[in-house]
């Protein structure tokens, strides 16, 4: 909706015990020379998105400022050149570039761990090759040794009564009995 005359006067109306210079220069210094009062109370109205401004606020200079840096470094771009849009732009565009040479640089990290890892596989296995399976054999006879031993259980029967050492007949079921007989 377009600002009549009247209603950018009352708009503005918690401004009127600013000198006039100051609300110049803090408008100046973040628009261009295109900007009028309408333009700017649109600009301000889009940024603020339905939401109310305060009717007299404590710092009207300071509130300027406030509505001024959310109008131009939110996402709707200003309908007229202003240097706080540009070095907004500017700034994002910086930390966009940042972002994007920390992800490489975290990327790069990781992948030379990852490799460093792969070598040293490679490397192991290569002396692993050249030595014969050596190597692996003393390991695994150091880790066995190092091993607690369990005592054997003895074989037990289906009432978990232990079975003579030898006797594996009592051991297997009934119907193998039965096999063993009739074959």
């Amino acid at each position: 909706m377009p600002f009549g005359r009247r209603r950018a006067q009352r708009a503005l109306e918690w401004l009127k015990g600013v000198p006039l210079p100051r609300v110049a220069a803090t408008i100046g210094a973040r628009l261009g020379p295109d900007w009028t009062v309408e333009a700017t109370l649109e600009a301000i109205g889009r940024s603020r998105a339905g939401r109310d401004r305060l009717d007299a606020p404590l710092r009207p200079l300071g509130y300027l400022v406030v509505l001024l840096e959310e109008a131009l470094t939110g996402e709707h771009e200003p309908p007229h050149p202003a240097r706080r849009w540009d070095q907004h732009v500017q700034e994002v565009a910086a930390a966009r570039r940042r972002d994007v040479v920390d992800q490489a640089a975290t990327t790069a990290a990781e992948l030379a761990a990852t490799r460093a890892g792969w070598n040293d596989r490679a490397a192991a296995a290569r002396a692993e090759r050249a030595s014969g399976g050596t190597a692996r054999h003393a390991a695994l006879a150091a880790a066995r040794a190092a091993a607690p031993r369990r005592p054997r259980r003895r074989p037990r029967d289906r009432g978990g009564r232990r079975l003579a050492g030898g006797d594996t007949a009592r051991r297997r079921p009934a119907h193998w009995a039965r096999r063993i007989a009739d074959g």
